[in-house]
């Protein structure tokens, strides 16, 4: 028994070998046959042995990024609600440009200022205001660009992967906030209002280009809620019941929390992919022998999603998960394929829920602006006003108010969503 085992382990050593000497001698001519370079590497994975990834020439990744674009516009024929239509706009009026420029590599500021625009609610005026005047040519570009009302993420620079830097846009939102809450002190409410506007623009260049992503929509979330915090913890109850609620509601509570907008974010997403994530990592992946299947796999996965956002706009926020479904059979995928499709649609659960969640407390924000609208006409607001008023967009039920707090909570359906009670400003 014991010489019979050690025969299978002398024989299955020797196996070893061989194959790690026909690694080394035609690795390299296999790796210009995908197909060829994809069989090697799977009996090297089932004998535990690691392969370095296949080194690509200039050309050969030149070809690969070729045969991306070939499937991408292959895809947009065969899957026509991926489709987009740009809209170009000079330098000078492309407010997600010049973002781009601003921000790419970081905002330009001090660690100081970084700090008082981190925590607006608790900062030092005085403090604010000189950080404020030290980056006067900043602010001045942040406020010309949050004075633009027009975008584009066509035409963009080379070295632009889809994305702008996330906290030095939220950095620029954050400085419209902070001089609006001095424009308050100063007891300016219509230069508040026009600062305030500043950072919703901004945020409007992220959500209203022609291919928006899943990270700008948490960029435009992020913004109106802090946002939110401002006005009702900071500038209302500064401002009194003297402020003009109407304009502050119509300024920051305007973005369309929807279906319809998710679906847009998806198919900036899967543009995003196909031109420089997804579609050109797995076009070399193919040619590096490292999948056999990139084109099938893609396939199924730009039919999912078209199939995603067609549907989208027809549901509400209640029916959101149901618009998910998983992807069409995968049984003719490699089992690399199979985890690769899987990836390509990873994190989109959460990104489904707090979308939902948010556009829960964003409603919240205007439920609360309504009552405050409804006192200020002459109406003792009591618990049963909540019916005349904006509701919970997920559920359809009213929020809850208490009238003695003074506070409005979410109703009990929406309580997995963690939304905090939101207490008015007076």
């Amino acid at each position: 028994m014991k010489k019979r085992l050690w025969v299978k382990i002398v024989a299955w050593s020797v196996l070893t070998f061989l194959f790690a000497v026909l690694v080394y001698h035609f690795a390299e001519k296999l790796g210009s046959e995908k197909h060829g370079n994809y069989a090697l590497r799977r009996v090297a994975k089932k004998l535990h042995i690691s392969l370095q990834p296949v080194s690509l020439t200039d050309s050969e990744r030149a070809k690969a990024k070729a045969t991306a674009a070939s499937w991408k516009r292959k895809f947009l024929i065969e899957f026509p609600a991926l489709n987009i239509t740009e809209h170009p706009v000079p330098y000078e009026e492309n407010g997600f440009r010049m973002l781009y420029d601003l921000g790419n590599s970081g905002l330009p500021i001090s660690e100081e200022f970084a700090k008082i625009l981190g925590d607006l609610s608790d900062c030092d005026l005085e403090v604010a205001k000189r950080c404020l005047a030290a980056h006067s040519e900043v602010v001045e570009k942040v406020q010309y660009i949050g004075n633009l009302q027009t975008r584009s993420s066509s035409g963009m620079p080379e070295g632009y992967v889809g994305f702008i830097s996330a906290r030095a846009v939220k950095q620029c939102a954050e400085i419209g906030f902070l001089k609006a809450r001095l424009a308050v002190v100063a007891g300016d409410e219509e230069e508040a209002l026009r600062c305030f506007s500043v950072s919703i623009n901004i945020a409007d260049h992220f959500q209203k280009v022609e291919v928006p992503s899943l990270i700008g929509a948490t960029v435009c979330i992020l913004i109106d809620l802090s946002g939110q915090n401002v006005v009702c913890k900071s500038l209302l109850p500064a401002l009194g019941k003297s402020a003009n609620l109407t304009r502050w509601k119509a300024l920051l509570w305007r973005r369309d929390y929807s279906t319809t907008e998710f679906a847009r974010f998806l198919r900036g997403e899967w543009q995003i992919g196909a031109d420089f994530m997804g579609f050109p990592l797995l076009a070399q992946m193919e040619k590096q022998g490292e999948i056999p299947d990139a084109e099938a796999v893609l396939r199924l996965h730009s039919s999912w999603t078209n199939d995603v956002i067609t549907k989208l706009p027809s549901l509400g926020l209640a029916d959101f998960d149901t618009a998910f479904p998983p992807p069409g059979t995968t049984s003719k995928l490699s089992e690399e394929g199979r985890s690769i499709l899987q990836d390509l649609s990873i994190g989109l659960d959460s990104w489904r829920k707090g979308y939902a969640r948010s556009a829960v407390v964003n409603a919240q924000g205007r439920a609360a602006m309504d009552l405050l609208i409804l006192e200020k006409s002459g109406v003792k607001i009591v618990a049963d006003d909540v019916g005349r008023i904006t509701r919970d967009p997920v559920s359809g039920k009213p929020f809850v108010f208490d009238p003695i707090k003074r506070e409005l909570t979410a109703p009990s359906s929406s309580a997995s969503m963690d939304v905090l009670p939101l207490s008015l400003p007076w």
